[in-house]
């Protein structure tokens, strides 16, 4: 157990999509905390994680994991195993270290979605909010429902706003999002939700639009505490759940031009999943 206490830094909703270039994703995720750390006026040693949130049917953690202990001359980075099933240590080329846990992203039948961050196991989409928030409590990860643009409106806004208000099933999240607009702000729910110690656990959600992997650290939290190198999101996750008025959230929302792009850009991308293939 290292019982040195370092900041953490911590982006809470990474998607790896296929085209994302691996070695600037790495690289650019610490210099993105680095600036972050700058900008408090914090400039001593840091460790950081990168909690991914891979949707059903995408895997990318089993192909990182696959490259673990192999020298391939694509990467400027190096992946070790560690003691958790879930963690993988990052070395970048410069000799900075992150850590890369898997997760997944699970669409409820109401459209809504649940962020399970350390879960290792495939998780089927199309269950009620309620039912997923409650089976979860029995595996070991951070339960997180993710801001999204729309949909946290009307008949579905009254669902997050109804489930703050009646929740007692354990620790629960809720997850700002690095693409909300600055012209979109904070809903309410956020601050009735962190009066029941439902804390905010923010993440960058990259889009899987070219270039986009340079956002992966620029939204998230940071806490200060020891890691231990063979459990570190065992640590991170003790931290969290045993404090989170202890986090402190940072990122700036997305400006309105890119976000309005990526916005029809999203949809131009689902009508086109949605039709059938000839």
């Amino acid at each position: 157990m290292n019982t040195q206490e370092v900041h953490i830094m911590v982006d809470a909703h990474v998607h790896i999509h296929e085209h994302f270039d691996l070695n600037r994703l790495f690289l650019i995720s610490v210099q993105n905390f680095r600036k972050v750390l700058n900008n408090f006026q914090i400039f001593y040693p840091f460790q950081s994680f990168l909690l991914l949130t891979e949707s059903s049917g995408v895997n990318q953690f089993d192909r990182l994991k696959s490259l673990a202990g192999k020298e391939d001359d694509r990467y400027d980075f190096t992946l070790a195993l560690t003691g958790e099933a879930e963690t993988l240590k990052v070395t970048t080329g410069g000799g900075q270290e992150l850590y890369v846990v898997s997760g997944k992203q699970i669409v409820t039948s109401e459209k809504l979605e649940v962020l399970a961050l350390g879960l290792d196991e495939d998780y089927p989409d199309g269950r009620p909010l309620t039912y997923v928030l409650e089976d979860l409590a029995d595996k070991s990860c951070l339960k997180v429902v993710p801001w999204g643009a729309g949909k946290w409106l009307g008949a579905r806004g009254r669902i997050i706003e109804t489930l703050v208000a009646s929740w007692n099933g354990g620790p629960l999240f809720l997850g700002d999002n690095g693409n909300r607009p600055s012209f979109w702000s904070l809903p309410g729910v956020f601050d009735k939700a962190a009066a029941k110690n439902i804390c905010n656990l923010p993440g960058s959600d990259p889009l899987p639009f070219k270039e986009q992997e340079k956002k992966a650290g620029s939204s998230g939290f940071m806490v200060r505490g020891a890691l231990d190198e063979n459990a570190p999101f065992a640590a991170l996750k003790t931290m969290v759940v045993e404090a989170p008025q202890a986090l402190t959230c940072f990122g700036s929302p997305e400006k309105p031009v890119p976000f309005f792009k990526n916005q029809v850009s999203m949809q131009i991308a689902k009508r086109r999943r949605s039709q059938p293939h000839h």
